[in-house]
């Protein structure tokens, strides 16, 4: 997400900036094609780590909702040309923007390689408790750590 996020960003910094210069243009191209590179990988590694941050009994209805969220990029992206025609360099940063902050949040998502999937909710708590991200860096318990709520 963040090779795609910042490759977003510089292809729209240049197409804004590029004028008649077709060589900036070849290289606005680029940049688009290194954006997708690192979309594409990150969608393909979302699907297979979304699953694993539910517990067993809530893993298919979790991922259910995760691909509902996905689908509104889906539904807004067309609306993105009619964007373009009002302010051109706006869908580039408004999608650069998104690709940055998910980025960030993946990094407070618990790490799942190695470990044991969580098959109830309690397990899940304790999980998230132990194994968060950013929040557990080294070997000391973030004291400051609020427990997500699962109903």
């Amino acid at each position: 997400m963040g090779i795609a996020g910042a490759s977003l960003l510089i292809s729209t910094l240049i197409s804004s900036l590029q004028g008649d210069n077709s060589a900036l243009g070849y290289l606005a191209t680029f940049f688009v094609l290194m954006g997708k590179y690192g979309i594409t990988g990150a969608f393909s590694s979302v699907f297979l780590f979304t699953s694993e941050l539910y517990p067993t009994n809530l893993r298919n209805s979790g991922y259910g909702f995760a691909c509902a969220f996905a689908s509104i990029g889906g539904v807004l992206a067309p609306f993105a040309n009619t964007f373009h025609r009002y302010v051109a360099w706006g869908p580039g940063v408004v999608f650069s923007i998104m690709c940055f902050l998910s980025a960030i949040m993946t990094f407070y998502l618990p790490e799942t390689r190695g470990r044991e999937l969580p098959t109830s909710i309690e397990e899940l708590k304790m999980w998230y408790k132990e194994h968060s991200g950013i929040l557990t860096s080294g070997t000391k318990q973030n004291k400051d750590f609020v427990e997500p709520k699962i109903n």
